[in-house]
């Protein structure tokens, strides 16, 4: 509760209710914290972690898209320590959601060629590994996965890097900042004022795709409820209104919300995202749909291991993201000696909050649309009269139907999906005990 307190404290003296005022005005604040929300984020750590390694740590944060209000909040076992909810760290492959939005609302723009636009259902080369210009050594899938052409879907759930990476040359890195940055991520770090998703020396590089450049868990869950919240966002925040000894209302919070992506682009990706969490081994409970996205982030030179995972996942009641990493860029491994993985104890993570706080909420059903380009979508291929023998059913890709009711889940298909290397410059070290950076990780 205590980490909840600092953030309501900074809040509160950022409106000129500073302790002082509130305790000698008897004023009582009511905050957006969820009591059934905040007690099944601490359990789902609690359970995920009980025996694994002493020195992984954790955050998890969930927001209402409707209003921005932050539901949960978890930033450490101690309450009072350091807050990891606030550490800022590299997203790895859960930032490539941002690069699909930047490239289908550049799509969008009435000035795009028809040849620079895109859909979900356009192909791109996700051979590994691939050299691109600018690029300081090839970018390389993870696990050595290959998708020569490899659709805008088929690359969202395998995670493959080398699209996304050519997506955000594409669009232009610094419009994957930008609005990553209308989205929710700060224009300036918290802990030490340097600016966001940019190198030191200025510019953005074309790393930004597939997450080089460090954000905050509060972050990932406030940009990915503007998903779920069909483009708009809501300022994040803990604070409801303030009350005065008669119960009036002294203080409401009045930040206004803004569309931050067109609706189609909100859609779409979403539509993207909806396999990651099944493909993942991470479905929620009861056949409850969902758009998620895993990330891992390479260990700085190592070939195996990583030092960040994540998964950040939305129903339209709440979008919640979860970090695992350590005090320190080294190797998070679990109890069985093996790396972290987002689809591991992120995911596992995520699904036990979501599932727990969720139970008794109506199951709310995502996009079966695509509305960007969708006549970019390929003709089928013939359909066979007849076969010798039944042959296996591919993973399969979602596709647009006008249906609304309920489909049965198949059987979940795990997929390669983590790690995320990622080409790095030297981002800004974050002070002790915040994890210090390390020399930019060797992709393998």
């Amino acid at each position: 509760k205590g980490l909840i307190v600092r953030q309501v404290t900074e809040e509160l003296e950022a409106a000129d209710f500073d302790e002082a005022r509130l305790n000698s005005e008897g004023l009582r604040v009511v905050t957006t914290i969820d009591r059934k929300a905040q007690g099944a984020a601490v359990d789902a750590v609690r359970e995920q972690f009980e025996g694994e390694p002493k020195n992984l740590r954790q955050a998890l944060v969930a927001v209402d898209p409707k209003d921005g209000g932050v539901l949960a909040y978890y930033g450490g076992s101690s309450g009072t320590g350091f807050d990891y909810a606030q550490a800022w760290r590299q997203p790895g492959s859960s930032f490539k959601p941002y690069t699909l939005a930047a490239a289908l609302q550049h799509s969008l723009n009435a000035e795009t060629p028809d040849e620079d636009k895109i859909s979900v259902y356009r192909t791109y080369d996700g051979s590994s590994p691939r050299e691109f210009p600018g690029a300081p050594r090839p970018v390389r899938n993870s696990e050595g996965a290959q998708c020569p052409r490899c659709s805008v879907l088929e690359a969202m759930r395998r995670s493959i890097n080398t699209v996304f990476y050519e997506m955000a040359l594409d669009v232009g890195p610094e419009n994957v900042a930008k609005l990553a940055h209308r989205m929710g991520v700060p224009t300036k770090r918290t802990d030490n004022g340097a600016p966001t998703l940019r190198e030191k020396s200025g510019g953005t590089a074309g790393g930004i795709g597939i997450g080089q450049y460090e954000v905050r868990t509060i972050d990932q869950a406030a940009g990915f409820a503007v998903f779920a919240n069909g483009g708009v966002q809501h300022p994040t925040h803990f604070v409801t209104r303030v009350l005065d000894r008669d119960g009036n209302v002294v203080y409401e919070n009045g930040e206004k919300s803004f569309r931050a992506l067109d609706p189609k682009v909100a859609n779409d990706v979403t539509y993207a995202m909806k396999p990651v969490a099944e493909a993942s081994d991470d479905p929620l409970a009861d056949g409850r749909e969902s758009a998620a996205k895993t990330g891992t982030q390479q260990l700085a030179g190592s070939d195996l291991d990583n030092s960040d995972a994540w998964m950040v996942g939305f129903t339209p009641q709440v979008s919640t993201a979860v970090w695992v990493g350590t005090d320190k860029y080294e190797k998070v491994r679990n109890a069985e000696d093996r790396p972290v993985y987002g689809r591991g104890l992120p995911g596992k993570t995520w699904q036990a909050f979501m599932n727990a706080y969720l139970a008794g909420q109506p199951e709310v059903e995502l996009t079966d649309d695509v509305q960007v380009n969708p006549e970019l979508r390929p003709a089928p291929s013939p359909t066979p009269t007849a076969t010798a023998t039944p042959s296996p059913t591919p993973s399969p890709t979602p596709s647009p139907t006008e249906t609304k009711t309920r489909k049965p889940r198949p059987t979940p298909t795990p997929t390669p999906t983590e790690p995320t290397p990622t080409p790095t410059e030297s981002p800004s070290p974050t002070p002790t005990p915040k994890p210090t950076k390390p020399e930019p990780p060797g992709v393998p």
